[in-house]
């Protein structure tokens, strides 16, 4: 999966719930930042390999802005 079609995945969850788009964003990026802090934790405890998810979530929150 790109940061595109992360950024994607995650605003496509968001979106049917009731919310202005800025909100939506605004969810997708908590979204990102947890998925940053587990990532980060694990890598501290040796538990993943340098980069192992292919491609980094801070690319993820660009993406979401441009949607």
């Amino acid at each position: 999966m790109t940061p595109q079609e992360h950024a994607q995945y995650l605003y496509n969850k968001f979106y049917g719930i009731p919310l202005y788009i800025k909100t939506v964003k605004q969810c997708c990026h908590i979204a990102v930042d947890a998925q940053i802090s587990l990532y980060n934790e694990l890598n501290q405890l040796g538990l993943l390999k340098e980069n192992s998810i292919g491609f980094e979530l801070a690319e993820v929150k660009k993406e979401i802005e441009k949607l």
